[in-house]
């Protein structure tokens, strides 16, 4: 309360000095303002916009009696004030600028919420407009592209300027796949400035699928566009042509890029072959880098040319899987597998002729650890009258005694004399004691299907093979109980047979 006194009269002697100030200025005023007790002081500026009524001045009265006015105009005030209390030890003065404040934050929230709502509106409203291809980035454009086909590209980059330059992006053509559309070699060509450096595998596809009709001989690939491929791609690594008429005196093999380590022809077909050798003659020289080679369903295949292919250095993988001409080849695969295949890891010869003695052939290949083979036929081997089963070195029957032969050597013997090539087998077919049994199985995976004189005998000899980790015998005559046993001794090794799906 003192505080307050103080401050109101502060106020009261500032008041006092004004009024001297104006008595010296204008004695008329002061005359007439002892009168009526009031200054009719006029504004300092004479504008017609501003009122020009006099300015009313509070009577001059004693400091108690402002403190009684100012005590009656607070207690008011807080009557009709509808703001909470005040904190103890805060002023009134403070409540009331406090309120006025709490006020203006009130109305600031609201206008953010407008703002907001507003703002969202037109958020809603722009998402609903339709996107146009041409106001996204060449980034979002590159992204969407990367899941379009070739033949989609090669339009795209025929709308504009933009959209040639991002569907050539050099992403977009590492791996390039034309097998979902059938090209001929004109259209291929029109993909060729798309290709560069950076390109690695190309697939292509021709219309040999289409047989009988007379376009299935039609030439997709010739040695001019090979070549311009080449040219393009000097780091071209894997190039797959399937179902193509290929014609042996046109496209030879030294027309196939020579850096490419994957070469797959499955179900090609070659006409006008050379009859002196083979389509692969001279394949190490012209595709030195050569690991994986698949030749599936190529049914023109002759025998001979595995002497050819066993000469390529770093073959890791060999699919001869429907090479039907791939039988009675002792003499080919007995060289073969003797001189050359020094890398080879994987061979598949599933419904080949091949028999038991090209698999006495086999186990010289110390690297081979992937093995198919599959009966041709689901009706197994012919027996003879006595319900014998005929002679087991007929093409395409393996037996017992062929996949012994790829796991278990004795000392040697001489298992037949083929007298159509003058050639002595030395691979050991006997049975011998167990103690003068060496195991030269490399295999990791053996798969033998449909072979009905496949018996319990060859999980018996099977069970030395140290480094077999799956083995696959369904459709021979494998027994549960033979079976079982095999999964009792070595439970490494993942057997499957034709009882799994019945005991399943």
């Amino acid at each position: 309360m003192k505080e307050d006194t103080l401050e109101l009269a502060d106020g009261v002697e500032e008041r006092e000095e004004n009024l001297e100030e104006a008595k010296g200025s204008s004695p008329r005023i002061m005359a007439e303002s002892g009168e009526s007790g009031k200054c009719p002081l006029k504004r300092s500026c004479s504008s017609d916009d501003e009122d020009q009524r006099p300015i009313k001045l509070p009577r001059i009265s004693s400091p108690s009696s402002e403190l009684s006015d100012v005590k009656r105009v607070h207690a008011s005030c807080l009557k009709t004030s509808t703001d909470p209390d005040p904190e103890p030890g805060c002023s009134k003065d403070y409540v009331v600028y406090n309120s006025g404040a709490s006020h203006e934050v009130a109305d600031h929230k609201d206008t953010l919420t407008s703002d907001s709502q507003s703002s969202k509106q037109d958020a809603d409203e722009e998402s609903t407009l339709p996107v146009e291809l041409m106001n996204l980035s060449d980034d979002v454009l590159l992204i969407i592209m990367s899941n379009l086909k070739p033949s989609d590209l090669l339009n795209l980059s025929s709308c504009c300027q933009r959209l040639c330059r991002v569907a050539s992006d050099w992403s977009l053509w590492i791996d390039v796949d034309f097998r979902p559309h059938k090209l001929l070699e004109g259209q291929l060509q029109r993909f060729l400035p798309f290709l560069s450096d950076t390109t690695e595998r190309i697939a292509t596809r021709g219309f040999v699928a289409s047989r009988p009709m007379p376009r299935w001989r039609t030439e997709c690939l010739s040695t001019e566009l090979l070549s311009s491929i080449a040219t393009e791609c000097p780091n071209l690594l894997s190039f797959v042509a399937e179902e193509h008429c290929i014609d042996a005196n046109k496209v030879k093999i030294s027309a196939f890029p020579s850096t490419i380590e994957h070469l797959s022809l499955k179900a090609c077909e070659i006409i006008n072959p050379p009859t002196e050798s083979s389509y692969f003659n001279c394949i190490c020289r012209h595709l030195p880098h050569l690991k994986v080679l698949e030749l599936t369903d190529c049914k023109w295949l002759p025998p001979h040319s595995i002497m050819a292919l066993s000469k390529l250095k770093h073959l890791e993988e060999l699919r001869l899987d429907g090479c039907s001409l791939i039988k009675d080849c002792i003499a080919y695969a007995s060289l073969a597998f003797k001189l050359g295949f020094s890398q080879l890891k994987v061979l598949d010869l599933r419904r080949t002729g091949v028999s038991d003695s090209e698999l006495s052939c086999l186990n010289r290949s110390n690297r081979l650890t992937h093995l198919y083979l599959e009966y041709p036929h689901n009706n197994g081997a012919d027996s003879n009258d006595n319900g014998a089963p005929r002679a087991c070195h007929l093409p395409g029957i393996i037996s017992d005694l062929g996949l012994r032969s790829l796991v278990i050597s004795d000392k040697p013997h001489v298992l037949f004399n083929n007298a159509q090539f003058g050639i002595v087998s030395e691979e050991i077919h006997v049975m011998a004691p167990l103690k003068d049994r060496v195991s030269l199985c490399k295999l990791h995976t053996l798969v033998a299907r449909n072979f009905k004189l496949v018996t319990d005998a060859t999980l018996n000899e099977l069970h030395f093979a140290q480094s077999l980790r799956y083995l696959d015998l369904k459709g021979t005559q494998i027994t549960h109980h033979g079976a079982e046993t095999f999964r009792s001794s070595r439970p490494d090794v993942t057997l499957i047979t034709s009882y799994d799906d019945e005991f399943a």
